[in-house]
Order: C-alpha cells, then sequence, then structure tokens
C-alpha cells in the first residue's frame, strides 16, 4: 500500500444556501444551530407572522361577503327570469288582442316596453353575478398570496444536511438582500479537497479506494477518489484531487 502525502480540507461536497424570500419580517424563532443535522423540510427558523394572520383575517370576511354577493345576485336573476317571464306573457297577450282590435296601440307599447324593461333587468343582474364571481375570484387569489407569504414565514431546508453556519438572529430583520441565513452541507456529505504532486498523480484514479489520515487523527477514513482534476497548476505543479 502506497502512501502519499497532501495539502487538504474537510469540505462539504454540495453547499445549500437558505435565505428567506419576504423582506421587513422580524425573526422570532430559531430551531437550528451549527452542527445540527437536519431533514429536508425541517424548519430552521421563524418569522414573525402577525401581520399576516391579520390580513388573512381580513380575507376571510372579504370572502364570506364575496359568497353573499353571489347569493344575491343569483337570487336577483331569478326574480328577474321571473319578471320577464311574466313580462313576455303579457306582451304576447296583448298583441293577440291588437290583432283582433279589441286593445289599442298604445297598450301594446306599454307592453313591449315592459317586456323590454324586464330582460334588460335580467341581463344587469347576470352581469351583477358575473362580476360577483369576478370579485370572489380576485378574493381567493389574494389569499392564496397571503397563504404563500404567510408559509414562507417559516424557512425551511430545501434538503437533508448538516448546518455548517447560521447567520441568522433573534430579533433581526429579515431581508432577501441581506444574505444567507445558513448554509447546508447537502445530506452531510464530507469530502477531502487535496492538491496532490503531478509527480503521483500517475499512481491515482478516479473510484480508487482509499484511507485518508488527517492530521491530529487516530485513524484513517475509508474513502474513493471521486474527482481527479485534468488541470495542473502551472506555478505549483498541483493538481486538484477530490476524495469521498
Amino acid at each position: 500500500v502506497e502512501t502519499v502525502v497532501v495539502t487538504g480540507s474537510l469540505v462539504p461536497r454540495e453547499e445549500v444556501q437558505v435565505g428567506v424570500d419576504l423582506d421587513g419580517y422580524r425573526i422570532v424563532e430559531l430551531l437550528a444551530d451549527e452542527g445540527d443535522r437536519v431533514e429536508a423540510g425541517a424548519v430552521l427558523a421563524r418569522l414573525d407572522a402577525d401581520t399576516l394572520d391579520i390580513q388573512l383575517a381580513q380575507n376571510d370576511s372579504q370572502l364570506a361577503r364575496a359568497d353573499a354577493g353571489i347569493a344575491q345576485a343569483r337570487a336577483s336573476i331569478a326574480e328577474a327570469e321571473a319578471a320577464e317571464a311574466e313580462a313576455r306573457s303579457a306582451l304576447a297577450r296583448a298583441e293577440r288582442l291588437k290583432e283582433r282590435g279589441v286593445t289599442a296601440q298604445a297598450a301594446l307599447d306599454q307592453a313591449t316596453a315592459s317586456a323590454d324593461a324586464a330582460t334588460a333587468r335580467l341581463a344587469s343582474a347576470r352581469q351583477s353575478l358575473a362580476l360577483a364571481e369576478a370579485d370572489k375570484a380576485l378574493t381567493a387569489a389574494q389569499r392564496r398570496e397571503l397563504e404563500l407569504r404567510r408559509a414562507k414565514t417559516e424557512i425551511k431546508a430545501p434538503t437533508a444536511g448538516l448546518v455548517l453556519s447560521r447567520t441568522a438572529r433573534i430579533g433581526a430583520i429579515a431581508s432577501s438582500a441581506g444574505g444567507n441565513l445558513f448554509t447546508l452541507a447537502r445530506d452531510a456529505q464530507i469530502e477531502l479537497d487535496a492538491e496532490v504532486p503531478e509527480t503521483v498523480l500517475h499512481r491515482i484514479e478516479k473510484g480508487q479506494k482509499v484511507s485518508v489520515l488527517p492530521a491530529g487523527a487516530s485513524a484513517p477514513i475509508e474513502g474513493e477518489v471521486r474527482l481527479v482534476s485534468p488541470q495542473v497548476d502551472p506555478a505549483t505543479r498541483l493538481r486538484r484531487v477530490r476524495v469521498s
């Protein structure tokens, strides 16, 4: 078994940055710290959601009002349909009487006007229903947006991993432009990122089983060469090697 002394560091294979999508909300709770292992979807921190809760309650009232408006519009349509049917029936009777010479033209004109007015009221009632339904759709869309914002007050881990750093502080105002709150090592995978002299590279291949003895450690760690860089640094004559 050959031994090679290399210079390197133990680093995460892939870092995951966790930030915030909301601006202006205060951090009120921290549920993870550096060194903690977390599962995907685990809540790392919470923001103050009182304002959003109030807006959701107001939205509930708006939805209830929209439902009442729709019910009222439908009742108006039913009433307008009955009125139109009655007016059309009266117009038909007036037309028959006019044909027989029993009624005057003025009576027929009045029945025609009444039927046209009833039709117009029915059209107006249907437009009122369409407007009420549109208002409810808008209110429902606003609720979905509020619910999405409310859900984002819980800052969750996008993947399982190891918490490498935490900059979030209780009482701080979260900002999407203020940088990441947490840094995770995806799936807690740690690698050796080493610089290897080009003179020994011919003995190191991708997929090779190796034992790594970190400085100060009493026992080696079993690993596998995951990556051998195709480039050699022209100044140091070293090439990077990654060991899982």
